[in-house]
């Protein structure tokens, strides 16, 4: 009888108890659907009770319900009056939904009955400081340290709410000992408690990556969406994350990941938005920002976006307007925002909360991102001044001041930011560099101030002094612009036991790896120390490259596009661009792998490669030769002169050009095709498709070109017998196949047997159709044998066949000296120090050459370029001391006799020839 009523009972649809448990976890593993049909399918008697209220609201407002959430809680509150737990929920949904006043008056009803309540404490505190009362949000946050201290608790939401009260007390009042308690003890003992608490990986995880401890940050988060792979807090910080390191895509697939489950996310919303803007799309950006601000009109990051994007679209304010603006904040009643969109965001917010300093903050990030220091400076110093309680405005604002070159105002705050937060570790490499910054030398020009090692680079800043002020001349008469102060130029060297490059790369961005050897901010330039390096480069190429930035960028008040002075920059350096460009090119424009106006600067902010980046420059530089052959010679001095009055594309090519940016993307999409044309039209490396010539392989092995590309193919992988009997194959069939001859080639020369090798491409060999892969084994095999005369033969019809490639002249100069055909070796050494601008041996070779000849403006013409290079040198310091005897300048001559004394101290030889030439001067 009582299993059949219990059978009757399952068929009649009654609900069986709810397990809370389950609930409890379906909630932590982020699987809010099954939460709410779980507690639906409960007896309505269960389903009433108070934490089943409360953990039904929660799932609906994590669902994205928060309508339903609200009514649900309201309910509840009137079936358990004196319930803390459901008032405090209800506040802290209503405060995520940005209404203050309602959750203010719920918050008072819940300390009422529970003046301890952790989570209306919390809340109290945030609507504190969403409406500026900062004294009282700050007693506010302080409760927290003292509950903990009072009352031990053991329970993991407890202690993730005291984790979070406190960190925020921490910030406020610079109590660094506190981070480290949160991390090490309040969230590990949350774990302990209850090991599905993912917001105990999620706040560690948070506080660590505030301080740039990627390292240690990164793993909690992702521990953390382990749990709940649905935790939207996480998502928003690893989204912001990639937002700083330009990763767009994931930042955005992480704001796709949260708005699948609630489409109303104000913080997901917010950073879609942020991702829009950097890349672009304002529209978009307009529209997912209204939809933020829909969610939660109060959130002061969102407004800061909201302002940020009006003056992208034409709503720019004028720095000393804005300074007015934020120094009226306390009063903006008084402000009349006239038509401005931007100003009337401010205003807004201000009535709200007139001390919103994360409003200020997020601004000044957003300024300092399109590098408007000005208007950035104007935010942080704000952001100070209304809410001193935050640490990171003074961070960012002492970083700002590094960049800049302001180093007493740079290290009083980042002095003040340390004491703050010692684990914030941008600001710690950043300390260290001013220390070694302090220990240079520093070299004053009329124009520039160099600082360097005096004992590693001392030389060096000294032709970087001269170096410079003939640069300074050229590019300020070029662009018709002189910055107003002298440029700050820190050449990094080892010190402190890390690299130049390490030191360098800590300058530019706080932490120890750029990719680059020299950077500009618009306002200095670093740069790693040529000798510092495991290959010298030209430092003179680097410094007028980023002298082209000081002056484009403030000559044009930072609006101008990255693309646009990287273009410039790069025509400006006197080289022509990397052979390497060409195959580059040929297979972006045949995949359709290219970047326009509205994404190019992606390329050099986040290159997922090193080919991204380098084909960004070589995209800069073809959309400027493309301006001048469609518009004239002054094209580029137009455009530049277009964005000193807007930062928009669309804006400044109807100024310049009287174009619509649509008609030029067409036409520059043309003229890469043209240009395409006339390369494929030449020898060049064909483009190798690994992928694609496997798979002509598999689907049919019998064609005599399939089966030698496969064997190029079989070669990169290392499968040398494979590769041997494929090629070998061919080459019965075929002995003119240049891939099958190149791969069996490359195997002979592996198995030593040079000669084979040499007759394999010998035979192989057509003049009317060279084959740069074939052509360069058969030179250096050449070479190798010592056959000079063959070499010197090939290599002069291989510098005809490819024009401007200094393979093939390295290898015709090296054949030349070795017949002694010095008429010949001179003009290819000038050619190769012409298209090469790290080469500083031909250089010298070819200094050497003019000396002995007599030439003597030649050699100091020749040896002044090989420094360029390498200034340590001690042989070129002799070349270009006896050239400058040789043209009776003697006291040049001297001086470089005393670099080459300090450079190779007490040497008897030098000290007697520079002796002579003091007697006979």
């Amino acid at each position: 009888m009582t299993v059949g009523l219990c059978w009757l009972v399952v068929q009649l649809g009654v609900a069986a108890d709810v397990d809370l448990a389950k609930v409890r976890t379906h909630l932590a593993r982020g699987r809010y659907a099954e939460a709410v049909e779980t507690l639906e399918g409960a007896p309505k008697s269960q389903r009433d009770g108070a934490e089943a209220t409360l953990l039904l609201a929660r799932s609906q407002h994590f669902s994205g319900e928060s309508t339903t959430a609200l009514t649900t809680l309201t309910e509840g509150a009137l079936r358990h009056p004196q319930n803390a737990d459901l008032l405090a929920e209800h506040a802290r949904l209503l405060v995520s939904l940005g209404q203050l006043t309602a959750a203010d008056a719920v918050t008072a009803a819940a300390l009422k009955i529970n003046p301890d309540h952790p989570l209306a404490r919390l809340m109290q505190a945030e609507i504190w400081t969403a409406t500026g009362d900062l004294q009282r949000a700050s007693e506010g946050y302080r409760w927290f340290v003292r509950y903990y201290n009072r009352i031990q608790p053991t329970d993991a939401e407890t202690l993730m709410l005291i984790g979070r009260g406190a960190a925020q007390y921490a910030r406020w009042k610079s109590v660094s000992q506190i981070f480290d308690f949160i991390v090490n003890t309040v969230c590990v003992d949350a774990l302990k408690a209850d090991p599905e608490c993912w917001e105990a990986h999620w706040l560690a995880g948070e506080l660590l990556l505030e301080k740039y401890n990627r390292a240690d940050g990164m793993p909690e988060l992702q521990k953390a969406l382990a749990i709940n792979p649905h935790a939207a807090e996480a998502q928003v910080v690893l989204a912001e994350a990639a937002i700083d390191d330009q990763q767009y895509d994931a930042a955005m697939a992480l704001a796709e990941r949260i708005l699948s489950i609630n489409t109303r996310h104000a913080a997901a919303l917010r950073v879609k938005s942020k991702v829009l803007v950097l890349q672009g799309r304002l529209d978009d950006a307009a529209e997912q920002l209204q939809a933020a601000q829909a969610a939660c009109p109060t959130d002061q990051r969102t407004a800061a976006a909201a302002a940020f994007l009006e003056t992208l679209r034409g709503q720019e304010i004028a720095v000393d307007r804005l300074k007015q603006l934020l120094g009226n904040l306390e009063a903006i009643d008084s402000w009349d925002p006239g038509d401005s969109k931007f100003e009337a965001v401010v205003v807004g917010l201000a009535k709200v909360n007139p001390h919103p300093g994360y409003f200020l903050q997020e601004l000044g990030k957003f300024f300092e991102g399109q590098r408007k220091f000005r208007y950035a400076e104007a935010c942080y110093a704000q952001a100070i001044a209304a809410m001193p309680q935050l640490s990171q405005p003074k961070t960012d604002l002492g970083m700002l001041y590094f960049q800049a070159g302001r180093m007493e105002e740079a290290e009083r705050l980042l002095n003040e930011a340390f004491k703050a937060d010692p684990y914030h570790v941008r600001v710690s490499n950043m300390r260290k560099v001013l220390r070694v910054l302090d220990d240079y030398a520093a070299l004053t020009t009329p124009h520039f101030v160099i600082r360097a090692d005096s004992q590693l680079d001392g030389v060096l800043a000294k032709y970087m002094a001269e170096e410079l002020e003939q640069v300074y001349g050229e590019i300020t008469r070029e662009y018709g612009f002189e910055p107003p102060q002298r440029t700050q130029i820190e050449v990094y060297n080892k010190a402190k036991g890390l690299a130049g490059h390490q030191w360098f790369s800590a300058r530019m961005i706080g932490l120890p790896w750029l990719q680059t050897v020299g950077a500009s901010t618009g306002l200095i330039i670093a740069m790693t120390s040529p000798a510092a390096t495991n290959e010298p480069f030209n430092w003179a190429r680097v410094l007028r490259h980023e002298f082209v930035h000081i002056v484009t960028l403030q000559q044009t008040d930072f609006n101008i596009p990255h693309w646009f002075t990287e273009a410039l920059a790069t025509r400006a350096e006197g080289y022509p661009h990397p052979k390497e460009w060409d195959a580059l090119l040929i297979r972006r424009v045949k995949s359709g792998n290219l970047k326009n106006l509205d994404n190019i600067h992606l390329g050099f902010q986040r290159a997922e490669s090193r080919e991204d980046w380098d084909f960004a420059y070589c995209q800069s530089v073809l959309y400027a030769e493309y301006f001048i052959e469609r518009f004239g010679k002054d094209a580029l001095p137009k455009l530049l002169n277009a964005y000193r009055n807007t930062r928009s594309t669309d804006i400044a090519l109807r100024e310049a050009y009287g174009a619509e940016k649509g008609d030029v993307e067409q036409g520059y999409r043309a003229f890469l095709d043209r240009r395409v044309a006339t390369l494929t039209a030449s020898p060049t490396d064909p483009v190798f498709d690994e992928e694609a010539a496997d798979a002509r392989y598999k689907a049919d092995p019998k064609p005599l070109q399939t089966r030698a590309d496969y064997a190029q193919v079989r070669l990169r992988k290392r499968d040398l017998k494979q590769a041997e009997e494929l090629a070998a194959g061919v080459l019965d069939e075929d002995p003119k196949n240049v891939v099958a001859a190149t791969v069996l080639a490359q195997v002979r020369l592996v198995q030593k047997r040079e000669d084979d090798a040499l007759q394999i491409l010998q035979t192989a060999l057509n003049p009317d159709r060279p084959d740069r892969r074939l052509w360069q084994l058969l030179g250096q095999l050449l070479l190798k044998k010592h056959e000079h005369a063959k070499a010197l033969s090939h290599f002069e019809r291989a510098s005809a066949a490819f024009p401007g490639d200094v393979f093939w002249l390295r290898g015709f100069a090296e054949a030349a000296e070795a017949l002694d055909r010095k008429d010949v070796l001179k003009s290819t050494l000038e050619e190769i120090s012409r298209l090469d601008a790290d080469s500083v041996d031909a250089r010298l070779q070819r200094a050497k050459f003019a000396l002995a000849d007599r030439d003597f403006a030649t050699a100091v013409q020749y040896a002044k370029r090989a420094l360029q290079v390498d200034v340590l040198d001690v042989n070129i310091h002799l070349t270009l001391a006896r050239g400058y005897v040789g043209l009776n300048d003697h006291a040049a001559a001297l001086a470089e006799y005393e670099t080459a004394l300090q450079l190779k101290p007490g040497d008897q030889e030098i000290a007697a020839e520079r002796d002579a030439v003091k007697a006979g001067g």
